[in-house]
């Protein structure tokens, strides 16, 4: 127990201390600097890091990096801790000759490295928000351990992976490393601006984290929902296929996953890597899967209006479908619909009374909540719906439905025509108003809203009246009931297609609890 203490706590102090002697001067201290030797600034004796030639104070960053590196089977000698305590209140510039250095740390750093950095100032004279990051890590108090400050446990799980340098692994290396001391509050952005990164390096990284965010995000819920939407999705977002092993590695590094959920994580990256794996969309580095999408679905048809309308279909609604019924929803909503005219086409599935309901007509506030409140009405129960707007102001709305019957397009198309009139009325609840939770990880560009609770006719249609009332708007909807329970998802965004915050989710909340 005494070694611990002395070790971990009162070591680092005394070395801490001995460091901040050197006061700030104003002498001249390279006045006695001299040129770098070949084998470098430092050498070991003995155990021992020590100085092989006097390096200039701009010289900080790498000299202390390099011995940091050196302290995990070495300590610092006394000449080598004075160059550094005279120092020690310097400013410094960090330079991307620092970084590759700080990639090699990371490799093979260990706490007494790390220890090193911390007590030099090193960050805080140079990258003033990785410094932040780092110190807010240390002041959990619930964290009794007094070297976690100086662990990176996703770093450490991917050592054997990118032992070997290469543009890939120093990549995957960076976003573990960001992924440790990020609570989420860190400017990614910024720090990568700092660390004088080439651009695609930098853009590789965050695409990693935002990559292995994605692959949490699509696994850490209970009960786990992989689709073939998810994984187009996710493809989208990661668009290229080199970044998805890696985005799974980091995910899978970060730890805290069950069993169960590794084996989601790899069957969805397996779907992901299916669909970036065809040639076509690999053709261009800025090729995606809706441009793919869009491609394929133009070359069913030589018609111009048509052709139009694939080319101006939203992103999301193009990923949900395949190029045959692209063409078809082009045919039905081209020309657009003109008033309150409501365009109906309706076609059976595989599963035994359940159908596809395409409508096709000009969007108006609360059109969602209108629409299915007449298949409340009906008898018809809603399974799922997606939305796609063209710049035009019409609408195609693909509603999955279960009927003891084929629903009637024409009659259906009348009664939507009339639902169209007048002010958008609420829909009062029988049952108690569902839950509501909001998610800003899932989806690569849009909220997921969880709407959950006693399944009630008109359900449907009373959260697509809050969510209009909300100013949100819909894109996808699943709607699922078991059990007498509906568990139902939203994929939203504001009006001007960006991610929806709690303010938004709140008055969502409000609007059903006064429906109740």
């Amino acid at each position: 127990m005494l070694v611990v203490l002395i070790t971990t706590v009162i070591t680092p102090a005394l070395l801490r201390w001995r460091l901040n002697q050197g006061e700030a001067s104003e002498i001249d201290l390279d006045i006695s600097a001299e040129s770098e030797p070949a084998d470098g600034w430092l050498v070991t004796k003995d155990g021992v890091i020590a100085l092989a030639a006097t390096p200039p104070t701009s010289a900080s960053p790498l000299v202390l990096l390099q011995a940091a590196a050196m302290a995990t089977d070495n300590k610092p000698g006394d000449e080598f801790l004075e160059w550094v305590a005279e120092r020690r209140n310097r400013d410094l510039l960090w330079n991307r000759e620092a970084t590759t250095h700080l990639l090699q740390l990371l490799r093979v750093g260990s706490p007494r490295s790390w220890r090193l950095i911390e007590i030099s100032g090193l960050f805080e004279r140079t990258l003033t928000e990785l410094a932040e990051a780092i110190h807010r890590r240390t002041s959990d108090v619930y964290e009794l351990d007094p070297t976690h400050s100086l662990r990176f446990p996703t770093v450490e799980a991917l050592r054997d992976v990118t032992a070997v340098a290469s543009s890939q692994s120093d990549s995957l290396l960076l976003a573990a490393f960001l992924a440790d001391i990020n609570d989420g509050s860190m400017p990614v952005n910024l720090i990568l601006q700092k660390l004088d990164l080439d651009i695609l390096f930098a853009k590789e990284v965050e695409d990693l984290l935002n990559g292995a965010a994605l692959l949490r995000a699509g696994v850490e819920r209970e009960p786990h929902r992989s689709n073939e939407r998810l994984i187009r999705d996710i493809a989208h977002g990661l668009k290229r296929p080199g970044i998805v092993e890696r985005s799974r590695l980091l995910a899978d590094a970060q730890g805290g996953l069950e069993p169960w959920q590794h084996a989601a994580m790899i069957d969805i990256t397996t779907g992901v890597q299916g669909v970036l794996a065809m040639p076509e969309l690999l053709s261009g580095e800025n090729d995606s899967l809706a441009d793919l999408r869009r491609r394929q679905t133009s070359e069913l048809t030589n018609d111009e209006a048509l052709l139009d309308r694939i080319v101006h279909a939203p992103t999301t609604y193009v990923l949900a479908h395949e190029p045959a019924e692209l063409l078809e929803h082009a045919r039905l909503i081209e020309p657009a619909p003109h008033g309150r005219k409501v365009r109906v086409t309706v076609e059976p599935t595989h599963t035994p009374h359940q159908y596809i309901l395409n409508t096709a007509c000009r969007n108006r506030r609360g059109l969602l909540s209108r629409l299915s409140g007449v298949l409340a009405d009906e008898g018809i129960s809603v399974v799922s719906a997606s939305l796609a707007t063209w710049p035009d102001n019409s609408v195609l709305d693909t509603f999955v439905v279960e009927s003891p019957h084929p629903p009637d397009p024409v009659h259906l198309s009348r009664l939507f025509s009339q639902s169209l009139k007048g002010r958008l009325r609420p829909r009062k609840l029988a049952l108690a108003a569902p839950q509501v939770a909001l998610d800003n990880s899932i989806h690569p560009w849009h909220s997921v809203l969880r709407v959950s609770g006693p399944d009630q006719i008109g359900l449907l249609s009373a959260i697509s009246y809050a969510l209009s009332n909300a100013g949100v708007q819909v894109h996808h909807a699943v709607v699922q009931t078991k059990d007498g329970f509906a568990d139902d998802e939203f994929e939203i965004s504001d009006r001007v297609g960006h991610k929806i915050g709690d303010d938004r989710a709140d008055a969502v909340r409000k609007v059903l609890q006064r429906l109740k």
